[in-house]
């Protein structure tokens, strides 16, 4: 065993002389000077099984690292000068009775064989001491003659056999997307945790085979616990304003793209270039009936006549069943205005009530190793994960951003034998049959059946005459989303506020000597796709190795470009020298920018953490304020860009990977880094993707090219 670290299976005892008060799972020890002691073993039959009695709980309970509350943030990391990482480390402090530590001290440690550490062991210092208990071991400590809790909080004391009876008979009720939808892996969902594919030595230990607990799988409807991540007064307005919406069970009662209609506020008047042309939506329901409820996802633009020219408008939600959009007349001739409703209130309130029931609608695979012994525990971003009574905490090796595995079952096998990581498949989630009715289609793309047409005449007030350049515009400007930041003439992407006078050569010119760094998950690697071609550098990629941090260097002028991935929630990762994760923080990196570095650094953070309730992704942005001013306060040249969330429509899994999502993260950036609004661009893509009515997660390659051309179009000086 690893030090003092005890397995996480290991069966204990409270008082050594008796073994009724032994129990085969239920809580980990991990003390940090060594006193922790297992008692002589016996496991005892399935219907007997007892908690260890308060007196252990007493002892060893304090030792155990619970990490706050949930939808809380990250603990802040420490950094030392440019160049060095280092991650403040977790102190677990012991409050227990010495005497009655020394009892245990006087009795013989029972070890077993391969129990000395290993080289991979070395690699994560103090990982033994981080186990967590679940929340339903926080709230409520066991008597000694107790029953052994469940490791689920809908039906507590009841037998797997019952639970899949009842599941049973509610089949007729309850609809699922898998396996039509929200499948990584064609694999069968095995029954947990005590199935021989989930744990020990049976367990087949490949991404094809591994599987689910069935407390994940299996959850029947309206027995969950729908409690609250955050307090209310930290919730976002999003969530908060759907909270106690009653349960999507009815398509008639929800908008409907077909009955709504979309009018124009000033149908008499004659538009001209310059004038601002509002278009009011009212929504009605599949019955016919007029809503008198806002909150829903309504998006519009407006095409030239042969969709030379596109353009977001801005929508205003009026809070009683319409909506106001506001465009600004760009340019000449016959126009339409379109709109979509991808998601209606009822399709949003079920997703923010599935993130507080599930938390997390995706899971991940730890593996661990120790010699020939290997196993595969299911991994989250929160620590409540269904089928273990412990957890591994391991946010201190994610650069102190919130990442649990579940305990490996094996007594052979402890934390810190954890070796990697990788993505396992969606959370299986019981739908109602309108919840399944809305959510079952690959294309959340909705248009309204209403369309409106018009006609801008050429007028004198031209909202693109006499315009800076791009390089000379403040960069608070970028911040206002009530403005589209542009709009498309062909492919070309033409800025609203300023003129973009960027050409091959000045771009050239603008990146010498300077490193181009981005950071973040494959669609701001699409970005690095597209500038290799220009750079006309190559980089050998092989496999899965992409998923790691990748750069290319042009010597003619002497730039450097650079493309890290983005840390955990991501899809695969493993343990580093450094006993951290492989995948860095952005943090980290922007704590590396030397101070007399000429550096573009672009932060996006988006798809990976969808699948997560957004308290994850509000963390991350929040963990992003000591670092930039850190790094903007060292390096006066440094230039720093946060990418934004862009629309799309396909997806895998309607439940778990929603665009709507996109527009809730805007808000969270510009709410919790207004601080930076004169020194950080903020790059809105909503908006332009919105007009061009994008479909894939990753736009396609001349988007992309604009998209960049954008950003050094501000950058470039």
């Amino acid at each position: 065993m690893h030090g003092n670290e005890m397995s996480c299976t290991s069966y204990c005892c409270a008082l050594v002389n008796t073994d009724k008060q032994c129990v085969d799972q239920g809580t980990v020890i991990g003390v940090g000077n060594g006193t922790g002691v297992a008692a002589p073993q016996k496991k005892l039959a399935s219907d007997s099984r007892q908690r260890c009695s308060e007196s252990y709980i007493k002892i060893f309970g304090p030792r155990l690292n619970t990490d706050g509350k949930i939808g809380e943030s990250p603990s802040t990391v420490s950094y030392k000068k440019p160049g060095k990482n280092r991650i403040e480390e977790i102190q677990i402090k012991a409050n227990s009775d010495k005497s009655t530590l020394n009892m245990f001290n006087k009795e013989q440690k029972t070890e077993r064989p391969n129990d000395g550490p290993t080289k991979r062991v070395n690699k994560i210092k103090e990982v033994s001491n981080s186990i967590t208990k679940t929340q339903e071991m926080k709230e409520k400590q066991f008597k000694p003659n107790s029953p052994r809790p469940r490791t689920f909080e809908i039906i507590k004391n009841r037998k797997t056999s019952e639970l899949f009876k009842e599941i049973d008979s509610q089949e007729s009720k309850t609809f699922s997307l898998k396996p039509s939808h929200c499948v990584v892996l064609n694999r069968k969902s095995c029954v947990g945790p005590k199935h021989h594919q989930l744990i020990g030595k049976n367990q087949k230990v490949t991404r094809e085979d591994a599987c689910y607990p069935v407390e994940v799988t299996l959850k029947p409807l309206g027995r969950f616990v729908n409690e609250l991540i955050l307090p209310k007064h930290d919730m976002h307005p999003f969530e908060l304003e759907t909270l106690y919406d009653p349960d999507f069970v009815d398509l008639n009662q929800t908008a409907s793209v077909t009955n709504s209609v979309a009018v124009l506020l000033e149908p008499q008047k004659l538009f001209r270039v310059g004038d601002v042309i509002k278009v009011r939506i009212d929504l009605f329901n599949g019955s016919g009936k007029r809503r008198r409820i806002g909150g829903d996802d309504v998006r519009v633009w407006m095409k030239s006549k042969g969709e030379y020219s596109r353009v977001n408008g801005y929508v205003t939600d009026l809070k009683n069943g319409s909506y106001v959009a506001n465009f600004n007349a760009l340019w000449e001739g016959e126009s339409t205005i379109y709109g979509t409703l991808p998601n209606t209130r009822e399709a949003i309130a079920s997703m923010f009530k599935w993130y507080r029931q599930y938390k997390s609608l995706y899971y991940y695979l730890g593996y661990f190793e120790k010699g020939n012994v290997k196993e595969l525990t299911m991994c989250s971003a929160f620590s409540q994960i269904p089928g273990y009574d412990v957890v591994c905490n391991f946010t201190a090796i994610n650069f102190n951003h919130q990442f649990y595995c579940g305990c490996p079952q094996q007594q052979s096998l402890t934390c810190s034998h954890f070796v990697s990581l990788s993505d396992l498949d969606y959370t299986y989630i019981a739908l109602t049959k309108a919840e399944f009715s809305y959510f079952n289609r690959d294309v959340t793309f909705r248009p309204f059946k209403s369309k409106t047409k018009l006609k801008v005449f050429k007028g004198n007030n031209n909202p693109r005459a006499n315009l800076r350049n791009c390089s000379e515009l403040p960069v608070r400007e970028t911040w206002d989303i009530k403005t589209p930041p542009g709009y498309y003439s062909g492919r070309e992407l033409k800025p609203l506020k300023c003129e973009n006078r960027l050409n091959d050569d000045s771009i050239n010119q603008c990146l010498r000597n300077t490193t181009l760094f981005l950071y973040g998950d494959s669609t701001i690697r699409s970005w690095y796709s597209v500038l290799l071609k220009r750079y006309k550098c190559t980089i050998k990629v092989e496999g899965y190795k992409w998923y790691f941090y990748s750069e290319c260097h042009k010597k003619e002028i002497n730039s450097t470009l650079i493309w890290a991935p983005q840390s955990f929630p991501f899809l695969l990762g493993g343990v580093g020298d450094s006993g951290n994760l492989k995948l860095k923080s952005v943090e980290i990196y922007l704590n590396e920018i030397p101070s007399n570095s000429k550096t573009i650094f672009v932060i996006h953070l988006y798809a990976h953490f969808i699948r997560q309730h957004y308290s994850v992704f509000r963390n991350h942005i929040r963990s992003l304020k000591i670092p930039l001013r850190d790094a903007l306060k060292r390096n006066k040249g440094l230039k720093i860009a946060i990418k934004g969330p862009h629309i799309f429509y396909a997806t895998v899994c309607p439940t778990a990977i929603n665009d709507y999502f996109g527009k809730l993260y805007t808000d969270i950036i510009l709410t919790e880094l207004a601080e930076f609004k004169d020194s950080v661009w903020f790059l809105n893509y909503w908006d332009t993707t919105t007009a061009i009515e994008n479909v894939q997660l990753h736009p396609g390659e001349f988007v992309v090219e604009e998209d960049i051309r954008y950003l050094l179009g501000f950058v470039c000086r």
